[in-house]
């Protein structure tokens, strides 16, 4: 009847207030005074999605965010990782392969030197760049010294690598000093103020020398000899023969193999002694 009778009266009404009455029956509801339903129910906002720009405003309450130590902890976190990372790109480039490194003295020297300090600046750093110093047939020989096949990533092989020569009683151990500490530290102190050159190990530290000039083939291989001497008590503990190759491309100088011979008593007589005696005489 109520609706009947709003009808008869909109046609008596001009067009203008038909808009007018029309929109009066949608914004105050009269149907039992439940709410209309093209509006949502009081206190509930709409389903329509901001924009990126009201998204952005700091003033709406609906906004995450973290707290304020949070906020500190992520910066500080980031800057630590940046500036790692940065030391890590640093130590790279310096670092061979590179043709900056015209002498293979210098290539084995660093490959040494990063040997020693393996995990800095970043874990097992000094194997990478042992690994990443080598031709594709030296690479090969130190993939299977770990069981290591052509489909493991190169990280793992790092890993590998450390696992392996860090293993106490291991004979290369004295390139990342573990050798020489382990030796020391089977020794009682008595033993240590008595051994002889060749078992003298004072704090696990050796000095490189180069007795020789580079052998240049000028095919784009060469040769050198390198020494590991006790630092305090100048006894000769390890010899090493560098078989070197330039990498195609930029020239950079790269391991092709190495041999080794042990003039310590626990190693004696040494991986490659036979080989090295056929070279040298």
């Amino acid at each position: 009847m109520m609706v009947a009778l709003c009808g008869c009266l909109l046609l008596l009404l001009t067009p203008s207030s038909r808009l007018i009455i029309a929109a009066a029956f949608v914004i105050s509801p009269i149907d039992g005074g439940r709410p209309s339903p093209h509006l949502p129910p009081r206190g509930i906002r709409s389903g329509r999605r901001r924009s990126a720009t009201e998204a952005d405003d700091g003033d709406d309450d609906d906004d995450v965010r973290l707290p304020r130590e949070d906020e500190l902890f992520l910066e500080r976190f980031r800057r630590r990782r940046d500036a790692v990372a940065s030391a890590i790109d640093a130590e790279r480039s310096r670092r061979p392969p590179s043709c900056d490194l015209a002498d293979p003295r210098d290539v084995v020297a660093s490959v040494l030197d990063g040997l020693i300090r393996p995990h800095e600046p970043a874990p097992y750093f000094g194997y990478e760049v042992l690994y990443a110093t080598s031709t594709s047939r030296w690479r090969e020989v130190l993939r299977k010294s770990v069981g290591a096949s052509r489909a493991v990533e190169d990280g793992l092989i790092y890993r590998a690598l450390g696992a392996s020569i860090e293993r106490p009683g291991n004979q290369f151990g004295i390139l990342v000093r573990s050798g020489m500490e382990d030796a020391n530290a089977n020794r009682d102190d008595d033993d240590r103020d008595d051994a002889s050159g060749s078992s003298s190990y004072a704090d696990g530290r050796y000095a490189v020398e180069f007795p020789h000039d580079t052998l240049d083939y000028y095919d784009g291989s060469a040769w050198l000899e390198c020494r590991l001497r006790d630092e305090q008590s100048d006894a000769l503990l390890v010899v090493l023969g560098w078989s070197m190759k330039r990498r195609e491309g930029d020239g950079a100088w790269l391991i092709d193999g190495i041999d080794w011979q042990d003039f310590r008593d626990d190693y004696r007589p040494g991986i490659g002694r036979e080989e090295w005696e056929r070279i040298c005489g």
